[in-house]
């Protein structure tokens, strides 16, 4: 038999479908039989006693509802069970999957998330090597506005005042800690975009620009082999070489060692930093103005400056004094000569500038040429005062007819190497004739003995140089002569110049002589 209602199997004798609980037709529900009436039983009398009186428990009556007459009411019938929706058994399923899915979020945040994102955190906070690494001009005070512009030079340096900021420690225990920390590290920089070259710490960069711009990298310290390992183990111990490859272990033993705690952890590996040169001085307060040209050489070109003054038989040039204003600036000089002062537009003096003449100033003659031109040393240095010395060499034909009227690069008086070889006897006769005019501790009677000969050849003066000893009072000294003054007239080599000895030239050897006189240093070759 099936349930009307919903197609369940019926079993007989059921008066209600199991499944929905609806009456079964023609069937007759079972017959209840009432529980009998049990007698109220009164509890045990306990003897009396001096404990308090407690009451007796009773047994709750039980209350029986009369049924009407003909038999019992039938049971309310079950509510029918509905089949479950397909958008229901959706719900649940997708429920007890979204449910499953939130403990597994929970597991993964609180298991890798959270510890994960504790130690990026910690990681984005460690500081790079590279970081701390600034630049710094050389000869260029820091804290201080100088106008600068060109070239010139400059170095790394550690920030030491935001490391110590960083790291909670005071500047001077910064600069201890990276002053010696960075002997570990490798730096390689490369320079406006080109070749990456391994550099010390403390290399120099020549010729920097405002513009330049420095990409440096950092590289952590590598273990210690070989001699190095014995080394490092012997002044800091293995454990410290041990700690090389771990950043924490390596700082804390680095710090420990000189005392400090420091706040600060840095990454592993390589770090860089790009280090524009300009921004780096600014900081220090170093500001930078466009360099003022001045074209001196072409000042004293235009305006006749060259001097030439006549001395015995030679002559020499010189720059004239002069005063002359060009933009901020003042150029002098307080007498004629080829070193001239530099001041700005308060009038205090920045720097000098020191002229040259080649070949000579000095032992020229009618006709000869010289060339006058900057000291570069005195072009850089004044650059970072803003000044940018310009202009072409200037070219000056010597006037001094009372001189001689030949070119002296044809003359066939200078006295030339070729020509000292060929006459040393006279070179020999000369310093008989004139030692006693330059040696002011020899005595008349005194014993001198003439130990050598050379001639030294520096590109643009040569020197005859004498070595003698002064038997009686026993010391050896030096003599020389400008081989440009010295002509072979007949038989004699005659001085058309002056013939320079210097006191201080005395040596107990010959040798201690001739190190002491400074023309010696210029390929002396001996002639006797």
């Amino acid at each position: 038999m099936f349930c009307e209602n919903c197609g369940n199997t019926i079993n007989p004798g059921e008066a209600f479908c199991e499944n929905c609980g609806a009456p079964v037709p023609g069937a007759q529900p079972p017959v209840q039989q009432a529980p009998e009436a049990q007698p109220v039983q009164q509890p045990m009398q306990q003897p009396l006693s001096d404990q308090p009186t407690q009451q007796p428990y009773q047994q709750p009556v039980q209350q029986y509802v009369e049924q009407p007459m003909g038999g019992y009411a039938p049971m309310a019938p079950k509510p029918p069970k509905k089949p479950m929706s397909p958008t229901m058994k959706k719900i649940l399923l997708f429920g007890s999957i979204g449910v499953a899915a939130i403990v597994a979020f929970l597991i993964v945040l609180f298991v890798v998330i959270v510890p994960g994102c504790k130690k990026a955190q910690e990681d984005a906070n460690r500081k790079e090597v590279a970081s701390y690494i600034t630049f710094k001009a050389n000869d260029i005070d820091s804290g201080q506005t100088v106008v600068y512009s060109g070239n010139f030079t400059g170095e790394l340096a550690w920030d030491y005042t935001k490391f110590a900021e960083d790291a909670g420690v005071t500047e001077a225990q910064a600069k201890s800690f990276l002053d010696t920390f960075d002997s570990g590290l490798t730096y390689t920089v490369s320079v406006n975009g080109g070749e990456k070259e391994t550099i010390g710490f403390n290399h120099d960069f020549e010729e920097v620009k405002e513009e330049d711009e420095y990409v440096v990298e950092v590289k952590w310290p590598e273990k210690p082999t070989g001699y190095e390992l014995e080394y490092a183990v012997k002044y800091y111990g293995q454990d410290f070489v041990d700690a090389m490859d771990d950043p924490d272990k390596l700082v804390e033993k680095a710090a420990k060692t000189m005392g400090i705690d420091l706040n600060v952890k840095f990454k592993k590996g390589t770090t860089s930093k790009t280090i524009k040169v300009a921004d780096e001085l600014s900081k220090n307060g170093i500001t930078f103005a466009k360099a003022q040209d001045i074209d001196l050489l072409g000042y004293i070109k235009d305006n006749n400056l060259i001097k030439c003054e006549t001395g015995w038989s030679t002559a020499s040039v010189t720059v004239d004094q002069m005063e002359a204003t060009f933009g901020d600036y003042k150029i002098y000089s307080t007498y004629p000569s080829t070193y001239l002062y530099v001041s700005d537009k308060d009038g205090k003096d920045i720097g000098n500038i020191s002229l040259d003449f080649s070949p000579s100033s000095d032992n020229l003659y009618d006709g000869d040429t010289v060339t006058l031109s900057y000291d570069s040393y005195y072009v850089n240095s004044l650059k970072k005062y803003g000044i940018n010395l310009i202009g072409d060499p200037v070219e000056y034909k010597v006037d001094a007819p009372e001189t001689t009227t030949s070119s002296s690069s044809d003359r066939s008086d200078r006295l030339t190497l070729t020509q000292a070889k060929d006459n040393v006897d006279k070179l020999k006769a000369y310093f008989t004739d004139h030692i006693f005019d330059e040696d002011s501790d020899a005595k008349t009677g005194d014993k001198l003995t003439l130990q050598s000969i050379y001639f030294c050849d520096d590109n643009n003066d040569q020197y005859v140089v004498w070595v003698y000893k002064n038997d009686t009072q026993n010391y050896f000294n030096t003599m020389y002569a400008y081989a440009t003054t010295l002509e072979i007239s007949g038989n004699k080599i005659v001085d058309n110049g002056s013939v320079y000895s210097w006191d201080d030239d005395k040596g107990k050897t010959a040798d201690e002589a001739i190190s002491e006189n400074y023309c010696m240093k210029y390929d002396p070759v001996k002639l006797a």
